[in-house]
């Protein structure tokens, strides 16, 4: 079903189509190069739509990247990190300040 919809959608040209070929074909999309890809599926439409479908390289490259980026960023990083920022004053350190220098442990030349 999803099949014959991605063929009317492409003969409407209706927008999010690609996002929407992309979605279908995910795990042959993200292995393969754009070119076998945009290949593969369009044999595949073919198959089920008994004529000859033309999909857009960069169309297709744009959304597999938008796709790549979405999916990349949520599946890595759960939850936002969280910065802890202290002042000076806080900081427990035995940094020195700023603009002091420790030379005690500067070896001899």
């Amino acid at each position: 079903m999803e099949k014959q919809l991605i063929v009317r959608f492409l003969n409407t040209r209706r927008r999010g189509v690609y996002d929407f070929i992309v979605d279908e074909y995910a795990n042959s999309i993200s292995m393969l190069t754009v070119k076998m890809a945009k290949e593969l599926i369009e044999e595949d439409l073919e198959k089920v739509a008994g004529t000859t479908i033309k999909i857009h390289y960069s169309s297709l490259a744009k959304a597999r990247a938008r796709f790549k980026k979405g999916n990349g960023s949520r599946q890595k990083e759960e939850k936002p990190k969280q910065w802890n920022f202290k002042d000076s004053y806080e900081e427990k350190s035995k940094d020195l300040a700023p603009g002091y220098f420790d030379l005690s442990n500067r070896k001899s030349q």
